[in-house]
């Protein structure tokens, strides 16, 4: 099967061997028979065998689940078909498992250590593979059975966590389970009633959502989040940084994300997830946090989106592959050194505990940073310099540009670092009016969701102490604290649900 996909992709053998790059370490394939399956060996495979082994994989799990689809088509055509993802399962190209689906479910277990800017960000990328609310058709109301420690949630926690997911474009929320099994591999996988049955606190709280969702829900049916920021990325951009992560620091490839979401995340400012290939003209802002592996197409539609008025953010270690994982000719950063006005001259990893220093020229950023894990330096070719390194062997070369394109802007930032992504991210906030759909102290998120019905604002305080939250004029309470003149008190695991 995978010869066959081959032959389809590539149409010829000498296609293959050319797009692989097979002449390296002699790997060029005679017949097709030759081409195995990526299994252990002593040595690297090729990373481009390996890449296309995990397309083929994930067309094959696709194909299978449209095979169930066009039954399910044919003899039953007024069914709603959706599928439960797993927003840290990196096994399948979802966007490819999206397609033919009603909408996108997913199961919301989060690894510990997970925090709310994590599952907000598992949250955005659901949402982003339809574009459209989603369904949490597995959650749990407590402890999972699953991970090293298994520690229990705090009380009302598993609410909060409902909350979250509805603020950010869930329409339905499933716990799993009603009732603990008495055999099997989850005999301690928590549920709303123990396996005696008799309702206590988890059942309680479950309840109490249950009654909430009763009095507001019909208000938020056609409610939406109105993400004004996208962030752009593949799947195969994710394996091909998995396969060839250079550092063991950047092993996880979400590592280019998770700085660019936080800052948003910490705003307040709705955030979804697109591709480099989706319409992109509703979106103020496009953060492309790394596009290691790039085509043409992808290049030339993020090159109109910014010609036509848009900003466009781009991370580190981009254009610098074609779609077949071999290394592209063209100078750094390949298809995208026009669109971003300079050109990538050298690039390094850095090692634990070795930094570098940062300036901000002003253009975009003010003060110093210290910076890690990677480092890009960058000659201009019609961009203006942004910020520079400053001392070491580096000093003075640059490591942020701005480019001016057509009606729009693109900001190349040659490093990764949370620090920067905050900058980045507040300076444009205030440049793009990005405007968040609250002001909250740390530690309390705010969602807005909006449509014919109305706009709805949600307030959720993931902390442990509780939140002074001032509300905007006119919020009409609907569930927490009624808004007086003074400031609102939001107690910890607390939520809130305002109309505007």
């Amino acid at each position: 099967r995978f010869r066959g996909w081959l032959q389809e992709r590539y149409g010829s053998l000498a296609a293959l061997n050319e797009a692989w790059g097979t002449i390296f370490w002699n790997h060029t394939f005679s017949t097709w028979d030759e081409i195995l399956a990526p299994l252990p060996t002593p040595a690297y495979w090729n990373p481009s065998h390996q890449l296309d082994w995990r397309r083929f994989s994930s067309a094959t799990t696709v194909s299978y689940q449209q095979e169930q689809i066009d039954i399910i088509r044919q003899h039953a055509p007024q069914q709603w078909i959706t599928h439960n993802f797993m927003a840290f399962f990196d096994g399948l190209d979802y966007d490819e498992l999206a397609r033919s689906l009603d909408w996108v479910s997913w199961d919301n277990y989060v690894p510990e250590g997970t925090t709310p800017a994590i599952s907000a960000r598992y949250h955005d990328e659901i949402r982003g593979y339809k574009h459209q609310p989603f369904w949490v058709i597995e959650s749990p109301i407590a402890q999972v059975n699953w991970t090293r420690y298994n520690a229990d949630l705090r009380r009302n926690e598993g609410r909060l966590r409902s909350w979250q997911a509805i603020g950010h474009g869930a329409d339905a929320i499933f716990y799993f389970q009603w009732r603990g099994f008495r055999s099997g591999a989850e005999q301690f996988h928590s549920a709303i009633l123990g396996a005696d049955g008799v309702p206590r606190r988890l059942y309680r709280e479950a309840q109490a959502l249950g009654r909430e969702l009763q009095e507001v829900g019909a208000l938020l049916d056609g409610t939406v989040v109105k993400a004004k920021v996208a962030i752009a990325t593949t799947r195969s951009n994710y394996w091909a940084h998995q396969l060839q992560p250079h550092t063991e620091l950047l092993a996880q490839p979400a590592r280019f994300i998770a700085p660019w979401h936080e800052a948003l995340y910490r705003r307040n400012i709705a955030t979804e997830f697109c591709l480099p290939t989706d319409a992109l003209g509703d979106y103020a802002l496009v953060i492309a946090p790394s596009l290691f592996l790039l085509t043409d197409a992808e290049a030339a539609n993020l090159a109109h989106y910014v010609e036509q008025g848009g900003t466009l953010v781009i991370g580190p270690r981009s254009g610098v592959k074609e779609a077949s994982n071999v290394v592209t000719t063209t100078p750094l950063p390949g298809v995208l050194q026009v669109l971003v006005g300079a050109t990538v001259v050298e690039w390094a990893a850095l090692s634990p505990g070795e930094t570098r220093t940062v300036t901000g020229t002003g253009e975009l950023l003010d003060g110093s940073f210290t910076v890690g894990l990677w480092r890009e330096c960058l000659e201009l070719d019609g961009a203006t310099a942004v910020a520079r390194y400053n001392g070491g062997e580096e000093d003075g070369e640059i490591a942020i540009t701005r480019h001016k394109l057509g009606e729009g802007v693109v900001i190349y930032v040659g490093l990764l670092d949370d620090d920067v992504a905050q900058a980045v991210v507040g300076a444009l906030s205030k440049h793009l009016a990005l405007n968040p759909a609250l002001s909250t102290p740390a530690g309390v998120e705010a969602c807005l969701r909006e449509g014919a019905p109305g706009r709805f604002l949600i307030l959720l305080n993931h902390g442990e102490q509780p939140a002074t939250i001032t509300l905007p004029p006119g919020a009409e309470a609907l569930i927490g604290p009624p808004r007086t003149p003074q400031p609102v008190v939001l107690p910890p695991v607390g939520v809130g649900v305002y109309k505007l």
